[in-house]
């Protein structure tokens, strides 16, 4: 399964501009706080939201494809599909 995440230099700059992080939170609804664990996680739907992408983009002023790396992620729906195949411990 793919998606799209902000590339890795883009979050960096994130956590380094005071400013910008709390935009960033101000525009996801994230608090101060939470955005850490956001950043660090960078899963979050809402880092790709339109609203992000056009902030970001007028701020670094690069084209918003640019902000974004396709993240491959494993398809661990099996362990939904057959929750009594996961061993208990």
């Amino acid at each position: 399964m793919e998606r799209f995440a902000l590339k890795q230099d883009i979050v960096d700059e994130i956590k380094k501009d005071p400013i910008l992080y709390g935009q960033v939170a101000s525009l996801t609804g994230h608090t101060i706080l939470s955005m850490r664990k956001v950043l660090n996680d960078n899963n979050s739907i809402k880092l790709t939201q339109l609203t992000v992408l056009k902030h970001l983009s007028d701020y670094f002023k690069i084209n918003q494809n640019d902000l974004l790396d396709v993240v491959t992620e494993k398809d661990d729906n099996i362990s939904t599909i057959f929750p009594q195949l996961q061993e208990t411990h």
